[in-house]
């Protein structure tokens, strides 16, 4: 099954977290969807559109390895989170001390992004409510386990981790790390999350904020100002 695009896998996501709802395992109405930038926020604003919920967003930053970029090594994450994958660690031949500096360079980016997509906001406040854990897919789940880590330290009361699709061990491994997990598809022959989409363009920085700024419309009346960020572009557009 392809998605035709990360606003079509936000609907099927919607429903299945009412479906949660309906068996008396979740309280979708009135949970908040943390997104993970850039391409998370595309779907996690589709499941905040469709349960009228809020919308905020947890950076990470994939820590690469210096020769294949695209592999992750480790991610960095907003309050200092850093998790590393010790299976490529070893492989890629990488130092602790050369991983430590390539940690901290993108440190700064998660600490600029986070300043640029909240406009110098404090992030909401998520003690001990229902949180929904939001991306388009994980290929080695590090940014994806870095941000579990942050919110927990947030003392979230109930964390759902809803995504489109996986592969299969990975599903099995975040299933013990959080209360809920909500997957659509869990192929056993995985390369790439790009592949299970027929569009999937990146999302730009931009877009980013205005996904911020649009979520709030959906919001009943009293609440779009309330602990909601104020985004602003922060003129960036780099591959995550």
């Amino acid at each position: 099954m392809l998605f035709d695009d990360r606003h079509d896998a936000g609907e099927r996501l919607a429903l299945e977290l009412l479906a949660l709802e309906a068996q008396g395992r979740l309280d979708a109405r009135h949970a908040v969807i943390v997104a993970l930038p850039r391409g998370g926020l595309a779907v996690g604003f589709e499941i905040a559109r469709q349960l009228g919920v809020p919308l905020d967003v947890c950076v990470v930053r994939k820590v690469g390895v210096p020769a294949q970029p695209e592999v992750a090594v480790a991610a960095v994450a907003e309050g200092g989170e850093l998790v590393v994958n010790k299976d490529i660690q070893t492989v890629s031949r990488i130092t602790d001390a050369q991983l430590a500096e390539l940690a901290r360079a993108k440190q700064d980016e998660v600490t600029e992004r986070v300043s640029a997509f909240r406009g110098g906001a404090a992030a909401m406040e998520l003690s001990a409510k229902t949180v929904v854990l939001v991306d388009d897919g994980l290929a080695t789940g590090a940014t994806a386990m870095a941000a579990i880590k942050v919110l927990r330290k947030r003392g979230v009361g109930k964390l759902v981790l809803a995504i489109p699709v996986c592969p299969i061990d990975l599903a099995d491994r975040f299933a013990r790390e959080v209360d809920e997990l909500v997957v659509l598809q869990t192929p056993e022959f995985f390369q790439a999350v790009g592949q299970w989409y027929q569009d999937f363009d990146q999302v730009t920085d931009q877009e980013v904020t205005t996904y911020l700024q649009r979520a709030k419309d959906f919001l009943p009346a009293g609440q779009a100002g309330q602990n909601l960020p104020v985004a602003r572009n922060s003129g960036r557009s780099q591959t995550d």
